[in-house]
């Protein structure tokens, strides 16, 4: 399960001088959904999660964590 760091994809995104809009515009996303991958309530499938890592030019492993299904 891919596991959202929260604070740093927030942190990243307003750096960056981001609104969430710009964002699921820019990688064709619903906002509602961007929302809660964003405030860790669910995590993005991987196609997702590089998409959103391509547009913030950073890492996987800066904004997401691989965890294991409990």
């Amino acid at each position: 399960m891919i596991k959202p760091k929260t604070q740093k994809i927030r942190k990243a995104r307003i750096e960056q001088g981001y609104n969430q809009s710009d964002i699921c515009a820019a990688i064709d996303m619903n906002i509602a959904s961007y929302n809660q991958i964003e405030n860790g309530k669910t995590g993005p499938r991987p196609k997702t999660a590089k998409k959103i890592c391509d547009f913030l030019k950073k890492s996987f492993d800066d904004l997401f964590e691989l965890v294991e299904e409990e």
